[in-house]
């Protein structure tokens, strides 16, 4: 039996169904209190946007009245960086929000003395900005000043057990980028010993000293809950609250075309125009909630 010769036959596909990947546009499914499967609903996102929205006016007002907007509620500790590339929104720079705070203090006529040590019973830390008349001031969470009670890390730090040329590389880097002052020295030195077990033990006394300077958990919670009647208030500014967060750019853009990046970089510095917006007002309303607070 033979077969006609005959030419393939191609028809063109009028529709096909396009990869769906994952964005940082998408919710972090593991903040999510159910599992969720991938890609995500929208039903997902709506309910994560409405809790934000809900929580943000929660801590406005109350009965019509001011209300504490820096409860430890709303802070976002402790924060745990996702180990999904999605749903993760860009943070305000430490600077940058510490500007902002620091004029709202001084528009609102308080004078504020930077890294002002602050020790109560076992709580020590070191304070952004504090009034020493008015006993107002603030301590800002960020990345870099968190204890990792607060901050918590996916690979934690063991002076006792990595290998040491991740130790020295790590304190290399922090010594180049992050430490100054005491800090700085202390992590020189401890570079320069050569004994294994002495370095491991300087590395563990190192984090010691930086502890004693960040913020834990607990030490925010400590100020967070300072009783009114003690005429003290020192709001726990958290750069994880959800407010406080910044959007990534949109899947509309292609920052491959020069127009486009454009575009990306003018809604980006909107966005953080709104964030800082954000911000300064709820500095005011935490100053006028104090102030009814007997401040």
């Amino acid at each position: 039996m033979t077969r006609k010769n005959s030419s393939p036959r191609v028809k063109p596909v009028r529709k096909y169904n396009i990869a769906r990947y994952p964005s940082h546009e998408d919710p972090d499914p593991i903040n999510h209190p159910q599992p969720v499967n991938f890609p995500f609903r929208k039903e997902l996102v709506a309910t994560l946007a409405t809790l934000g929205i809900l929580g943000t006016k929660a801590s406005l007002t109350e009965n019509g009245s001011a209300k504490n907007p820096f409860t430890l509620e709303q802070s976002g500790l402790p924060h745990q960086p996702s180990m999904f590339g999605t749903g993760q929104p860009s943070y305000l720079a430490d600077k940058k929000a510490r500007e902002v705070i620091d004029r709202v203090f001084r528009e609102e006529g308080f004078t504020l003395k930077s890294n002002v040590p602050y020790q109560e019973e076992d709580n020590e830390l070191v304070l952004d900005g504090f009034d020493e008349n008015d006993h107002t001031g603030y301590v800002l969470a960020h990345f870099k000043n968190l204890e990792k009670d607060a901050l918590i890390p996916w690979s934690p730090v063991n002076p006792n057990s990595d290998p040491i040329d991740q130790l020295r590389s790590r304190l290399q880097y922090k010594v180049k980028n992050e430490f100054t002052g005491k800090i700085k020295e202390h992590a020189q030195r401890t570079l320069e010993l050569t004994d294994e077990a002495r370095f491991r033990k300087g590395f563990a006394d190192l984090e010691k000293e930086i502890g004693r300077s960040k913020l834990s958990l607990k030490e925010a919670r400590h100020l967070a809950t300072i009783p009114t009647e003690k005429k003290e208030f020192i709001a726990v500014i958290s750069l994880f609250d959800r407010r406080f967060h910044i959007t990534r750019g949109s899947r509309k853009f292609d920052a491959a075309t020069p127009k486009s990046a454009d575009e990306l970089k003018k809604t980006r510095e909107e966005q953080v125009g709104e964030v800082l917006k954000n911000l300064e007002k709820s500095v005011r309303q935490y100053l006028e909630w104090a102030r009814s607070q007997g401040l």
